[in-house]
């Protein structure tokens, strides 16, 4: 959590991926670990490596809110648009069946 607050902060971006590797690394099954990685690196432009890593997180939670909102992020970056719709699609289906969901998508 402390490298994507680094990189909400702005406070040094090479800090907050190596923050947000190390615990990938302590705990790789944590889809957790692999949104906020992803974040970082989407955050940092690393459009290649956001993608791998998100699409890693996916395969751990496909019902993730930040993720599927990320995932589409970064396929619309790329320029992968069909993939991005279907992330959206994905977005709004979980969304509709999630009330967290919905609180967070009106904010």
């Amino acid at each position: 959590m402390l490298g994507k607050l680094y990189a909400l902060d702005r406070q040094g971006d090479d800090i907050a991926l190596s923050l947000c590797r190390k615990a990938v690394a302590l705990d790789d099954l944590s889809w957790e670990n692999l949104y906020r990685q992803a974040f970082v690196e989407f955050q940092m432009g690393l459009l290649a490596e956001a993608q791998v890593t998100i699409e890693k997180c996916m395969r751990l939670n496909r019902k993730a809110v930040d993720a599927l909102w990320l995932a589409e992020q970064v396929y619309m970056q790329s320029g992968k648009s069909g993939k991005a719709r279907n992330m959206h699609k994905k977005l709004i289906m979980v969304a509709r069946t999630n009330q967290d969901a919905v609180g967070a998508l009106q904010n």
